[in-house]
């Protein structure tokens, strides 16, 4: 790890990040896996499940994912991580720090929106500035 800002990001776990997008404080000249923008990176060691968005090139340390999707809007992966915070949980192994391996990030249900639906909810979400797009959206699409 290194301070030096010419260096790529690095996101090692929950304390990197905040409330929407990461809070930068380390730097690596070594990175491995690499978040591109709009990612959402999530925790999987010892604060499971808390998401926010990339918004550029980051390292990502063993405490974090990175979930792309060509196909899902960043803003319904979001919420269904925050809806299924308690799979994580359960899914969860190590005595020192909890930690999910990818086999059960791969394997978590997650509900696909009829996508006409899903749109027209986060669009008024992005219209009304008191509404923040809560997880119940998630629910009206869960069977």
């Amino acid at each position: 790890m290194t301070e030096n800002q010419n260096d790529i990001a690095f996101i090692g776990g929950a304390s990197d990040m905040g409330e929407e997008l990461p809070n930068i404080s380390r730097y690596t000249s070594e990175p491995t896996k690499l978040s591109k923008r709009d990612d959402v990176i999530v925790c999987i060691r010892a604060t499971l499940g808390r998401p926010i968005f990339s918004d550029g090139i980051y390292c990502l340390g063993r405490g974090v994912a990175g979930i792309r999707s060509e196909t899902l809007m960043k803003e319904y992966i979001k919420y269904g991580f925050l809806n299924f915070e308690q799979y994580l949980y359960d899914k969860a192994t190590g005595s020192t720090f909890l930690q999910v391996s990818s086999k059960y990030l791969n394997e978590m249900p997650f509900p696909l929106p009829p996508t006409l639906a899903l749109k027209f909810l986060l669009n008024v979400c992005r219209f009304l500035p008191i509404c923040k797009p809560p997880c119940f959206f998630f629910r009206l699409f869960t069977p």
